[in-house]
């Protein structure tokens, strides 16, 4: 709870995935991916219930190990491959108000695929957009590593051509505008605007701002390697994760 409001974590984490293969429950280190995620939240300040939503019996056995609530398995109507994740979010939320008794303040949607997203990065979000006036929502970034503005597109004549078009396009990078983008790792908003909106984004949507290393978001077998690597190298401490 934070200012009196309270908080509630969902954790998404269905059965399949095209990109690698069970990616939730691969062990990373020799703990599941999924288990950083529950962890993080755990050791929040401010969140008052975890919730994983899933379709699958062995991740919510795992997530319950790790001391997350799997109330239920996911429909497979809001489980398959084009679902959208609005449709996952309104069913906890109306099942926690129809079976419970119980609803909460604020959604913080934590996505398992990044692991090195810390507790204190849920909290420094959640203080930030409760501490805002203005803003529907939070979503957390990251610089991009690539700069759209050096990006190349083909006509139809099978010729590149710049995708974006800019005076400052042949600029170092250090002189262009800097971009970022969603990393996956953290997403705010109160309950009831989110059954109004169904989308995370508003013209008023706030950020919090995270590094590189903290961004990384397992989509792939690539992505994999690269957050095994991290730990291997000492980049992060496995501690900070998993307490």
């Amino acid at each position: 709870m934070i200012k009196n409001k309270t908080i509630l974590a969902i954790i998404p984490a269905r059965a399949g995935s095209k990109g690698l293969a069970n990616k939730n429950t691969r062990k990373l280190e020799n703990i599941p991916l999924i288990a950083y995620t529950i962890n993080s939240a755990k050791h929040s300040t401010y969140i008052d219930t975890i919730i994983v939503s899933t379709d699958c019996l062995e991740i919510a056995n795992i997530a319950k190990e790790y001391g997350a609530n799997v109330p239920f398995l996911r429909p497979a109507e809001f489980a398959a491959d084009m679902s959208p994740s609005s449709e996952f979010i309104l069913h906890v939320l109306r099942w926690l108000e129809v079976n419970e008794n119980k609803s909460y303040d604020i959604l913080c949607l934590l996505q398992p695929t990044s692991p090195f997203r810390k507790s204190r990065d849920i909290d420094l979000s959640l203080e930030k957009f409760i501490n805002s006036k203005r803003a529907d929502s939070l979503v957390s970034i990251n610089e991009t590593r690539r700069t759209p503005y050096w990006m190349k597109t083909i006509d139809d004549g099978g010729f590149i051509r710049d995708f974006i078009e800019h005076k400052e396009i042949n600029s170092r990078r250090q002189d262009l505008p800097k971009i970022y983008e969603p990393n996956g790792a953290i997403y705010i908003m109160a309950c009831s605007d989110f059954v109004e909106f169904e989308t995370f984004y508003t013209s008023k949507t706030t950020f919090y701002l995270m590094d590189q290393t903290s961004s990384v978001d397992i989509d792939d077998i690539l992505d994999f390697k690269l957050a095994e690597l991290i730990l291997k190298e000492n980049l992060v401490r496995l501690n900070e994760f998993i307490l």
